[in-house]
């Protein structure tokens, strides 16, 4: 299995009945860290979503790492297409990235995903529709 494949793997653990959640969730386990989920947007084919914790460093709320996921159904796949809302990934390390081509930096960012998503999914988090309002135009789509 590819990474990208692996991701969408991980996704359908952390979230195991997308096509029912709301517009946006909370993991909460007591190990960690919540974890926040919002969904960008949903087609027959594809979702975009962010998954993020939430931190306060100094009186300061901090969202991290702030990943906007690509979600394609049809091929089983999930990529990050944005970190902290940046499509380009310089500015994570910009003395590694801009040596690095966007090629090697997105599989990179991907490969964290992938370790990031095991973590999560190890220390308890899921995002489960029980009781939620099921996303009506999601649902439509792909009955």
């Amino acid at each position: 299995m590819g990474l990208y494949e692996t991701n969408y793997s991980l996704i359908n653990h952390l979230i195991p009945d997308f096509m029912r959640i709301l517009d946006h969730g909370v993991s909460s386990v007591s190990r960690g860290e919540n974890l926040y989920l919002c969904v960008l947007d949903c087609s027959r084919y594809t979702s975009s979503i962010q998954l993020t914790h939430r931190f306060t460093v100094k009186g300061n709320v901090v969202y991290a790492p702030g990943l906007s996921i690509r979600i394609y159904f049809d091929t089983n796949q999930a990529e990050v297409l944005a970190w902290q809302g940046q499509e380009d990934f310089a500015h994570i390390d910009p003395n590694k990235y801009k040596t690095m081509s966007s090629v090697a930096a997105k599989w990179q960012v991907n490969q964290f995903l992938s370790k990031w998503l095991r973590f999560c999914l190890n220390i308890g988090h899921r995002f489960a529709s029980n009781g939620l309002a099921a996303r009506r135009e999601h649902r439509e789509l792909l009955s």
